[in-house]
């Protein structure tokens, strides 16, 4: 196993992702690459063949008998399935004078993305979204894959959320360790012992 980072560059990560623009598809493998790092542990292999690594396919069949290809943004046989989004901040509301200019003209309105706000409804909805996904992709695996004890869902240069099954039954995914502290904030990966 490697050394985690020292406080000083997991405090350079935390900074440097915080920042990050709402862009899964341009940051979440860096980011993930670069957090493994900050843990101190392997990066993704880009071989398939030892079943740690960043889109793995699965095949998801449906009652009808159809099938849907799916990709895992990040697996680890017998260990976990990475699902990965990332949304955005919230912006600190228009001044008076900010939405004055906008009415006349003088500057441009803003425009509403479609992605969800963090700390919202409409974010804790996404992440549940989020999290079912990944619990489908376990259920795609290969026969030949065991189900992994952990499910992570990740809001790139925010959060993590983690959830376990144990038997590895692939059925019971609950908040791990418990429903009050299974998300893990960017910030606290400064904390040395979180890291470790």
């Amino acid at each position: 196993m490697l050394r985690p980072m020292s406080s000083a560059s997991a405090n350079a990560f935390i900074a440097r992702w915080a920042a990050a623009s709402a862009s899964e598809r341009a940051n979440s493998q860096l980011f993930l690459a670069e957090l493994c790092d900050v843990l101190g542990v392997a990066r993704p292999e880009p071989t398939r063949e030892n079943g740690y690594g960043f889109e793995f396919e699965v095949t998801e069949h449906h009652p009808d008998g159809s099938t849907t290809k799916g990709r895992i943004d990040l697996y680890k046989r017998t260990c976990f399935v990475l699902e990965s989004k990332q949304f955005q901040a919230a912006k600190a509301a228009a001044s008076q004078l900010e939405l004055a200019a906008q009415e006349a003209g003088v500057i441009e309105k803003k425009k509403k993305s479609s992605h969800p706000v963090r700390g919202t409804d409409a974010w804790d909805g996404a992440m549940v979204k989020a999290r079912g996904q990944a619990e489908r992709y376990v259920r795609a695996l290969p026969a030949n894959e065991p189900n992994p004890p952990f499910l992570l869902v990740v809001d790139v240069g925010h959060s993590f959320e983690v959830f376990a099954d144990f038997t590895q039954a692939g059925k019971a995914y609950l908040p791990f360790p418990d429903p009050r502290t299974f998300r893990i904030r960017l910030e606290h990966l400064a904390d040395e012992k979180v890291r470790e």
